[in-house]
């Protein structure tokens, strides 16, 4: 996984994509090859799950947010193809 600047590209196979961890990040993580059913949005230490996020669609990408905190961009997917399926909590 490669990565600077809160920009993530995980390359080719099954990522993990871990977009919060104890904290909320200073500015959204932006994923720019994320693959619905192959990859996976991780969330820890935030005592939050699934139902607590907002998932909106914004132009091409899709923004995660929780608490009114943005968490990460998706370039190119679409809100509407997540489910809790695309997330792990911790």
């Amino acid at each position: 996984m490669t990565g600077g600047d809160n920009i993530l590209n995980g390359g080719a196979g099954a990522d993990q994509f871990w977009i919060a961890t104890a904290e909320i990040p200073n500015s959204a993580n932006i994923i720019t090859d994320f693959t619905s059913g192959e990859d996976v949005l991780g969330i820890a230490g935030l005592g939050i799950g699934f139902d607590d996020l907002s998932i909106t669609q914004q132009d091409n990408n899709t923004l995660i947010a929780a608490n009114g905190s943005d968490l990460a961009i998706l370039q190119g997917i679409a809100a509407n193809s997540l489910s809790a399926d695309n997330f792990t909590f911790a």
